[in-house]
């Protein structure tokens, strides 16, 4: 079964300082707040799945373990949108100074013309 219909199914609840979160609600959660989140449930899991040589997985190790998984695909959605916007920014800030550059190379060119070419060119404007 998919991790988040699991979680949604099973009614999974992350302890936060802002009461119980559900799955969506941890969307809305900033990446500080889930890394924090995650630490909690990741420690609260190795309490719990201390190494046992006689007894089998219990179903709390498994909705710790899912609940960790949720967060980690959260966190890493996040992260993957993050980047994208750092890179639309980016390329968005280049463009910018390329548009920038290119009117001060218009203006340079334009400049470089003589009084008579320039009046020339006013004239046809004016037309």
């Amino acid at each position: 079964m998919e991790l988040f219909e699991k979680a949604t199914k099973e009614k999974d609840r992350w302890e936060t300082s802002k009461g119980m979160l559900s799955a969506e609600d941890l969307w809305d959660l900033s990446l500080p707040s889930l890394d924090t989140i995650a630490k909690a449930v990741n420690k609260k899991l190795k309490e719990e799945s201390e190494e046992s040589f006689i007894s089998a997985k219990t179903s709390s190790n498994e909705t710790l373990e899912r609940k960790l998984n949720v967060l980690k695909h959260i966190i890493g959605v996040k992260l993957a949108e993050k980047e994208a916007t750092k890179s639309r920014m980016e390329r968005l800030a280049k463009i910018h100074q390329l548009k920038e550059l290119a009117v001060s190379k218009a203006n340079e060119q334009l400049a470089s013309k003589s009084l008579e070419e320039i009046q020339k060119m006013i004239a046809e404007l004016e037309e």
